[in-house]
């Protein structure tokens, strides 16, 4: 791990509790465990106009995770296994819920799973049977296949979910 900001606290600010801009983190397609944004235990986190290609996760989040933002003009790409995830949504005991994700007018492209994907399945959701996930919204996406399957329609596959019309 390079960098890692852990316990800080901001309370009462004039304008901004923090700011970073335009943040480029790289790694190579092919190294393994190398998540470029790991969140967990947050709340009210952007990311904008960013570029982010690793060889495992770009941006992940975990348990705690509330009010997250990733959007206006994110860039994903290659990435091994998947470009945005989130994962533990509550399907252990006293594990806090991952919540109230937005992703919105970013590009991944190249993914192995999601966004413009290198299968067929560009979209994977699946959530505990335990703890089924509600008001799963998904709209406006553009998700095409290239390489395996190349030429046919990309799919998603969803298992204990349940959308908003």
């Amino acid at each position: 791990m390079h960098g890692s900001i852990t316990y800080i606290t901001s309370r009462d600010s004039k304008n901004f509790h923090f700011n970073t801009f335009k943040i480029n983190i790289q790694a190579p397609e092919n190294s393994p465990h190398t998540d470029g944004i790991h969140i967990a235990n947050s709340n009210n986190i952007q990311i904008l106009n960013s570029e982010i290609s690793t060889g495992d996760d770009c941006a992940s989040m975990d348990p705690g995770s509330q009010n997250v933002n990733i959007s206006s003009n994110v860039k994903i790409w290659p990435s091994n296994v998947e470009s945005i995830s989130i994962r533990s949504l509550g399907g252990t005991p006293n594990e806090k819920e991952a919540r109230e994700i937005t992703v919105q007018n970013c590009n991944l492209k190249g993914t192995s799973n999601g966004g413009t994907s290198s299968t067929k399945v560009a979209v994977d959701l699946q959530c505990s049977k335990v703890k089924p996930r509600d008001k799963i919204e998904l709209r406006d996406i553009d998700m095409a296949c290239h390489g395996a399957g190349g030429g046919q329609a990309a799919v998603s596959n969803y298992s204990n979910v349940h959308g908003v019309a």
